[in-house]
């Protein structure tokens, strides 16, 4: 919400501070300070003593208070003190603040047992371009927090097509750079094993830490890049996603040959949705004519519910051994009759449009997980609380 602001225009000495730290400064006040909206009343707040002769405050805030080490430039001068420690507090949070902390241990999981299998289900449809790309680069959040807690994984990925039967729940490991016209990026796989200039055997379907911590094995700087090169998967697939589907088939009894070793059964099982769309997991009984049959005709979609069953029966039917999260559009409580257009659930620049992912966040859920917004690129930081979630388990 932007407000009516006042423009400081003065030279100003900071104390134990530099430029860089007034980057997020509020555009209502000052360069080189910060803006507090607290009960109604605007203050601007500058870290340090400010030293520099014919200093003044704006005339709308034109009284000065020096409070705890700050300079506030307030429209009273008779601010009780609790207001002023409220202002600071707002303007410049302490380091720990976190709007979503680290999730706590769920005391309903079996703990100790220190192994995951983690199945990375990435939509691969033709708007994933960029959501793809920052799973990819900032792959190493999990992975170096999972390897600093001594969490023995393996890791696999499918994709959300169903259609193909090179896909399917089938796990990949053929780096695929293809994207659509609309895609501003390039995809590099050159340093992929079996693709590029590098040649040489393709990365193994599932990424074993062990296999490659190993006193002989390639270290850690070759898992991270081969788990980035099966992440390249590509947005060539079909834009009916159902990747509750291919989260069920890759890990359920009729799994592709190629997964299989991947469920250990003394290991929690950690699924995790990469998704622009909502899941269309329909097993044949949509005519998909229209890219929005999918919500025009939902109820004949397979129930979230039995989906969940079936996912947990890879453990043997144990859903404290499942951990379930994702990067997905959120609900924004929307449903649509036959014939009304579906709308965005969510936008940016970076990461365009997401539609709303509500049978995802019910099947994740039902686990207890939660989900990030897959339109707030980057994701860094979903990457590495998913890492945690799975240390609280397991550990």
């Amino acid at each position: 919400m932007k407000r009516l602001g006042v423009l400081l225009m003065v030279s100003m000495v900071w104390v134990g501070c530099d430029d860089a730290s007034y980057k997020n400064a509020a555009e209502l006040c000052a360069e080189g300070s910060r803006e507090a909206v607290i009960d109604g009343d605007t203050f601007c707040v500058f870290e340090g003593d400010i030293t520099e002769t014919g200093f003044n405050c704006p005339p709308a805030l034109d009284n000065r208070i020096e409070h705890n080490g700050h300079v506030i430039c307030a429209g009273d001068s008779e601010i009780p003190g609790e207001r002023l420690d409220r202002a600071v507090e707002e303007a410049y949070p302490p380091p720990s603040a976190d709007p979503r902390p680290d999730p706590p241990p769920n005391p309903d999981l079996p703990a100790g047992t220190n192994k995951v299998d983690i199945l990375m289900v990435i939509d691969n449809s033709g708007s994933m371009c960029e959501e793809q790309d920052s799973v990819r680069t900032n792959i190493s959040s999990l992975v170096d927090a999972l390897i600093d807690a001594g969490v023995d994984f393996q890791v696999a990925v499918v994709t959300t097509d169903m259609e193909n039967p090179l896909e399917s729940g089938r796990f990949q490991n053929v780096p695929n750079n293809e994207t659509s016209p609309a895609c501003l990026l390039t995809i590099d796989i050159s340093q992929c094993p079996g693709a590029g200039d590098v040649g040489g055997q393709l990365p193994p379907r599932i990424l074993s830490s062990a296999d490659y911590l190993a006193g002989d094995g390639p270290g850690q700087d070759a898992l991270e890049l081969h788990l980035g090169c099966n992440l390249a998967v590509g947005t060539g697939g079909t834009g009916f996603e159902a990747g509750l589907d291919a989260a069920v088939t890759a890990v359920g009894e009729s799994a592709p040959s190629e997964n299989a070793g991947f469920v250990r059964p003394d290991a929690h099982l950690a699924v995790f949705f990469v998704t622009d769309e909502n899941d269309c997991t329909d097993r044949g009984a949509l005519d998909k004519i229209n890219g929005n049959i999918c919500e025009w005709e939902s109820d004949q979609l397979v129930g979230v519910e039995q989906l969940v069953d079936e996912l947990a029966q890879s453990k043997g039917g144990d859903r404290s051994k499942v951990i379930a999260s994702g990067i997905i559009a959120p609900d924004d409580g929307i449903r649509y009759d036959t014939g009304n257009e579906v709308r965005p659930a969510c936008f940016s620049d970076e990461g365009g449009e997401g539609y709303a992912g509500y049978r995802y966040e019910e099947f994740i859920g039902a686990f207890g997980g939660s989900a990030d917004n897959v339109c707030s690129i980057p994701y860094d930081d979903s990457l590495e609380r998913f890492a945690q979630t799975i240390i609280n388990a397991v550990q």
